[in-house]
């Protein structure tokens, strides 16, 4: 169930989470209003919001929510790190795979390939460098010779044994 940012407080929308709670996985949370403008948009203040409220829940505190998919401002393997250490075993992408080609630091390969290739190699932002600056400071640590993603999850769950 997709969750939308609600033109309520973070408080609010914790609620919905705990309400959706029934649901197989949540994607959290899609587009902020602007009333003003009357259009939903992204970026740093949703991906912030987003991690705010995802950074509330307390592991062991917060049961019965389901699996989480981050969404929102996702344009790094670095973002996606930081919405998987708050509880998201994966996350959605949409605008960052719409720019021009040009955009991409790879020169072949589909706009697909392209996203894909910066998200996972960037020397700083790739979620490969990330995942090994968290090694290098102790915060995560190799299981049978492998680094794995679902390892940066703060809490480990049936479907995320370590």
């Amino acid at each position: 169930m997709k969750l939308m940012n609600a033109r309520f407080d973070d408080d609010f929308q914790l609620e919905m989470m705990k309400a959706a709670s029934r649901a197989d996985a949540l994607v959290v949370f899609n587009r902020l209003f602007d009333s003003t403008a009357g259009v939903a948009y992204g970026g740093p203040e949703l991906s912030d919001r987003n991690r705010r409220v995802l950074a509330r829940l307390t592991p062991g505190a917060s049961p019965g929510i389901p699996e989480l998919c981050g969404t929102g401002n996702i344009n790094s393997g670095r973002m996606i790190v930081e919405y998987a250490v708050r509880g998201c075993s994966s996350v959605q992408l949409h605008t960052f795979f719409q720019l021009p080609l040009e955009e991409y630091p790879a020169t072949g390969g589909s706009r697909t390939q392209r996203a894909l290739h910066v998200l996972l190699f960037d020397p700083r932002d790739g979620l490969i460098a990330v995942m090994l600056e968290r090694e290098a400071r102790g915060q995560l640590e190799r299981r049978g010779g492998e680094l794995c993603f679902l390892d940066l999850l703060p809490f480990p769950d049936a479907n995320h044994p370590r």
